[in-house]
């Protein structure tokens, strides 16, 4: 996995000099043009150590899983130096479940990869929760996948400094990604209970009510919006999305991370986007409470917000 570790030794390093970089007002344009420049440390680093070769074997098989939907064992995937079992996710996850981080194993999105199934404006409490340990590499094995967590559902993504969560590409994974590299699938939408105003289900809706929900930008059937401003669609919290984008339609696309009608509930912390082809975060209504943000490379908004 040297590869891989030593792209999120970068990107993580990145996270810190972006915090420490101050902003004027050039760097709100969109795309963010400019050049950030840092001053060479004092005392100059000791040498970059040689990397290790890689040493990663696949698994033989794919980890078992709780509940009926089941990983698919779609063989290996390798960086040249690394080989893992490739373990792609079900279409939708219908039962909460727990992804492991486990030996020579990645894991992958076919295509739109759904937790659970929409329980509508009006639900309350949770049905569905995918829960994915420290480290976890999740790469999408097409480019228009996406993972969308439904309304009334919870994702549960908490890495740590040392062992973020990476949503990242195919390419990143075989190696092919460059710095040029964006848009190489969809990102990640998590969709809520909480208020939002221009409905276009209900077109004359009054904003803020049940009867006031939206789709996703660019999707069918993601539907977001409700009354309920303190819902919770889980945790996200030292997470890396990378190269993602994906053209959906003429003038739709998918940012790195898509909160969409997201309540107060909603911890979302630490969390990085690279690369993206379009905006890092576009927030769609919604209340969340965001924080601790880094955003490296992507080409339309770092930072966006719509729908009130």
């Amino acid at each position: 996995m040297a590869k891989m570790n030593r792209i999120t030794t970068i990107l993580m390093a990145g996270c810190a000099c972006a915090a420490l970089s101050a902003c004027g007002a050039d760097d709100i344009a969109s795309p963010g043009e400019g050049t950030i420049v840092l001053p060479a440390p004092t005392p100059s680093p000791s040498p970059t150590p040689t990397p290790t070769p890689g040493n990663v074997t696949a698994a033989t098989g794919c980890p078992t899983i709780a509940g009926a939907d089941q990983l698919t064992d779609l063989g290996t995937i390798t960086d040249g130096s690394n080989t893992w079992r490739n373990c792609g996710f079900p279409a939708r996850f219908n039962s909460t479940t727990a992804i492991a981080k486990t030996a020579g194993v990645i894991y992958s999105l076919p295509g739109r990869v759904d937790v659970g199934t929409d329980q509508g404006a009006a639900s309350t409490g949770t049905n569905v929760t995918l829960t994915i340990d420290p480290g976890v590499v999740v790469f999408a094995g097409t480019g228009s996948a996406f993972l969308a967590v439904n309304r009334g559902n919870k994702i549960n993504a908490v890495g740590t400094a040392a062992q973020p969560i990476v949503f990242t590409s195919r390419e990143n994974v075989t190696g092919s990604a460059t710095d040029q590299s964006s848009g190489q699938w969809g990102g990640v939408v998590l969709l809520g209970r909480a208020k939002i105003t221009d409905c276009d289900q209900a077109p004359n809706a009054a904003p803020g009510t049940v009867a006031c929900q939206r789709d996703t930008e660019g999707t069918t059937g993601a539907i977001y919006g409700g009354a309920d401003d303190a819902d919770s669609s889980g945790r996200m919290s030292y997470v890396q999305i990378r190269y993602s984008g994906f053209v959906l339609a003429n003038g739709k696309e998918l940012q790195g991370l898509t909160p969409s009608g997201v309540g107060t509930g909603t911890q979302l912390d630490h969390i990085q986007v690279h690369n993206s082809s379009d905006d890092g975060i576009e927030v769609f209504g919604g209340s969340a409470h965001i924080k601790y943000l880094v955003f490296t490379g992507n080409e339309d908004d770092n930072l966006d917000t719509d729908v009130g």
